[in-house]
């Protein structure tokens, strides 16, 4: 099969993660040429993780996300050069793997009646701007065999697609559009999933990803796992950190490098092992989902927190009143919530009374 693979990383810092070379050394056994496809201007660190695997590097500014990446890339080939390669495969760094082998799952979909696949399907839903959306492949793994590839009405999409502005905008233009300019125009889409019996419901505008990580490994053998998954806001992750403990008790390969992702946003999981072995006592400011998150990754990895703080309590509520506790020095406050004008307050409110290095505050704009 010769396949072109188009692989793109984004990071804050610049920063290129070792997952990602374990990514690159099995996407290579399935494409022909591999570019990835920088959204910033040069690594800082990193390289190494990309450079034996890809046949060429692309820095661009992080204009139009994903979508504006691969729009750059493809618009700068001949239309000669697609007619080269039998398939497409446009991909990133949003997740972690292969948890499984690749193998089954290209030999699989190479088999599969379809013009364009991915990994998941989105359910149909409805947006936070309430824009509604039928249900379509997801974005990050997206697959076109030469009936699309070869199309003009892909070179079209292409051409037409403006660059997205906003992350939603994303979503709506790249994502959501292109399974539906493809669906009008006649092509067949797929997803590995559609190709097993899922044992849980999926209710509309439900995540896969976020909310049935285990059963995706578990029991589809999907072969990664999205790093989104988390995220303290994430209304699955005890899911997800279940999913992370099947693939332990099993010794499913690769789990090392997803180990000490089991916390990703809006603290690192570093951040919170390096605070917690820093102090004799950690309290946990917050009792709603983000500190309810938090307390369930504590349990998982066996680490003793005293109970939780509140700012005040509603009736039949456990937890301690914050004004109302006395820390030592050597104790510890991890806020956890998700509102970023509350943790503010409270984190200034805190340090009337303790010092910095007390607190681990949260940091949404990660």
């Amino acid at each position: 099969m010769n396949r072109l693979g188009i692989y793109v990383v984004y990071d804050r810092e610049k920063n290129v993660h070792s997952y990602i070379e374990n990514v690159l050394e099995e996407l290579k056994k399935y494409v022909t040429s591999l570019i990835v496809v920088c959204n910033f201007d040069k690594i800082e660190k990193g390289l190494e993780y990309i450079q034996p695997y890809a046949d060429q590097i692309v820095y661009r500014e992080n204009r139009g996300y994903d979508a504006g990446a691969y729009k750059d890339v493809l618009s700068g080939f001949e239309p000669m050069v697609f007619k080269g390669y039998d398939e497409l495969l446009l991909t990133n760094d949003t997740y972690f793997g292969p948890i499984y082998p690749f193998s089954t799952m290209f030999s699989r979909m190479d088999a599969y009646e379809c013009d364009f696949w991915g990994i998941t399907r989105h359910p149909s839903g409805e947006m936070s701007d309430g824009v509604k959306y039928d249900s379509h492949i997801q974005s990050y793994f997206l697959n076109f065999k030469k009936k699309v590839l070869h199309s003009d009405d892909f070179t079209s999409f292409w051409l037409n697609l403006l660059y997205p502005t906003t992350f939603q905008e994303a979503v709506q233009k790249f994502e959501l559009g292109i399974n539906h300019f493809l669906r009008e125009k006649g092509y067949k889409g797929a997803a590995y999933m559609d190709l097993h019996v899922p044992n849980f419901p999926l209710k509309e505008s439900e995540n896969p990803y976020y909310t049935h990580s285990l059963e995706l490994v578990r029991d589809m053998e999907i072969p990664i796992i999205k790093k989104k998954i988390f995220d303290l806001g994430n209304p699955g992750y005890i899911n997800a950190l279940q999913a992370i403990s099947y693939l332990e008790e099993n010794r499913i390969p690769n789990v090392k490098y997803i180990d000490e992702w089991r916390i990703n946003s809006p603290f690192s999981y570093q951040e919170v092992k390096r605070f917690v072995d820093s102090h004799e006592k950690i309290y946990i400011y917050g009792k709603g989902m983000w500190g309810r998150n938090l307390a369930e990754l504590f349990r998982q990895q066996e680490w003793e927190f005293e109970d939780f703080l509140i700012t005040e309590k509603r009736e039949n509520e456990d937890g301690c009143i914050f004004s109302e506790k006395i820390l030592s020095e050597r104790d510890g406050i991890i806020i956890a919530i998700g509102d970023e004008t509350i943790v503010e307050e409270i984190y200034r409110n805190i340090l009337s009374v303790y010092e910095p290095g007390q607190v681990l505050k949260s940091n949404m704009n990660q």
